[in-house]
C-alpha cells in the first residue's frame, strides 16, 4: 500500500501544463486510448515548450505519463464519459492563462486523498487534503523547508497525525540547533529522515514485501528501498514547493531557504484556515460527482 502523498514532479514548472492542455485540447471528444495516445505523444515531441523525451516504443506511455498525472489529479481534464477527453472549466481558465494563482489555489485547497484518482486498499489510511495541511504547518511554524516537507510532510498522510508531525518537526530543529558543525547537521538530517521511512515503511520492511518500480519485479535491498524512497520524497517536496508558490501564497525566504506565507498573504491563509474542512469529501459512492466538484470554478 502507498505510505505518502506525491505531487506529480513533472512537469517540473506547473505554468508549462498550459500548453501541454492546449495541445490536448485538439483531441478533445476522442476516445484516450492507445492511438489517440501516441498521436498526442508525438505532437508533445515536436513542441517547441516540450523538453522531456518520448519513449520510441511506447509513445501511448509518455502520453499517459504527462496526463494522468497532474492534468488528472488538479481537475484540468477528465475521461468519465466513455473514456473521452473533455478539457474542463478550470482545464481552459488555465489553458487561457487567466488569474493562475487563484486557479491554482482554488484547485489545490480541492486535492484529497482518498479521490476517485487516489482510492481502494492502496490508500487505506489516508484522510488528508495535503495543500491545506501544509498551508497549516507553514503559518504554525513560521515556515517548512524542503528537507522537512520531505522528511515529515509527504508522510502526514492523516489530518489527525497533524499534531504529532508539528512535534517531530520541533524536536527535529532543536536537535538541528543544538549543533553547530554544518557536517554534523547534515548527518543529523540525513539519520533522521532514514530512521522516519523506517517507521513509515515497518510492517513492508518486517515482512519482506519491499518492491521499487525500477528492479521490475526484484526484490531490493531495504538500504536501497529506504534510498530511493527518501530520494523520491525530496523530488516530491520540491514539485510541492513549485504547485504551492503558483498559488501566490507563498515565498521561498532567500536566508533559509524556507518555504513561507507572504506577509500580505497571512490573512487570507488565516481564512483559509478556518473555513476549509479539514475531512476530504466522501464521494466513493458517486465517482462522478467528485469530478464535477474537482472541475468547477468555484
Amino acid at each position: 500500500s502507498i505510505k505518502t502523498w506525491s505531487i506529480p514532479t513533472s512537469p517540473r514548472n506547473p505554468y508549462k501544463l498550459s500548453d501541454e492542455l492546449m495541445l490536448l485540447a485538439k483531441f478533445e471528444g476522442k476516445k484516450w486510448d492507445k492511438e489517440t495516445q501516441g498521436l498526442y505523444a508525438h505532437k508533445l515531441g515536436e513542441s517547441e515548450f516540450y523538453k522531456g523525451k518520448i519513449y520510441a516504443k511506447e509513445p501511448d506511455f509518455s502520453a499517459r505519463d504527462r496526463i494522468n498525472r497532474s492534468p488528472k489529479t488538479f481537475g484540468f481534464v477528465r475521461f468519465d464519459n466513455g473514456n473521452k477527453i473533455k478539457i474542463t472549466p478550470a482545464g481552459k481558465q488555465l489553458i487561457e492563462k487567466e488569474n493562475l494563482s487563484d486557479l491554482f489555489l482554488r484547485q489545490l485547497l480541492k486535492w484529497q486523498y482518498p479521490s476517485v484518482k487516489h482510492g481502494g486498499e492502496s490508500y487505506a489510511g489516508f484522510q488528508i487534503r495535503p495543500f491545506l495541511e501544509i498551508l497549516r504547518l507553514a503559518h504554525e511554524l513560521k515556515g517548512l523547508t524542503k528537507r522537512e516537507i520531505a522528511i515529515f510532510g509527504v508522510t502526514l498522510i492523516n489530518y489527525k497525525d497533524y499534531a504529532n508531525t508539528k512535534k517531530e518537526i520541533l524536536e527535529f530543529r532543536k536537535g538541528l540547533a543544538s549543533l553547530s558543525n554544518a557536517r554534523d547537521r547534515k548527518v543529523f538530517t540525513i539519520k533522521t529522515h532514514i530512521e522516519r521511512y523506517k517507521k513509515v515503511y515497518a510492517s513492508e520492511i518486517k515482512s519482506g514485501t519491499i518492491k521499487l518500480r525500477e528492479q521490475k519485479g526484484k526484490t531490493p535491498s531495504v538500504e536501497d528501498f529506504l534510498k530511493t524512497k527518501m530520494r523520491n520524497s525530496i523530488d516530491y517536496a520540491d514539485a510541492a514547493i513549485r504547485y504551492f508558490r503558483a498559488t501566490g501564497l507563498f515565498t521561498i525566504s532567500a536566508r533559509t531557504f524556507r518555504l513561507g506565507i507572504l506577509d500580505t498573504k497571512t490573512q487570507i491563509a488565516e481564512a483559509i484556515l478556518k473555513s476549509a474542512p479539514r475531512e476530504p469529501a466522501d464521494f466513493t459512492k458517486d465517482p462522478s460527482s467528485f469530478l464535477d466538484f474537482l472541475e468547477k470554478l468555484a
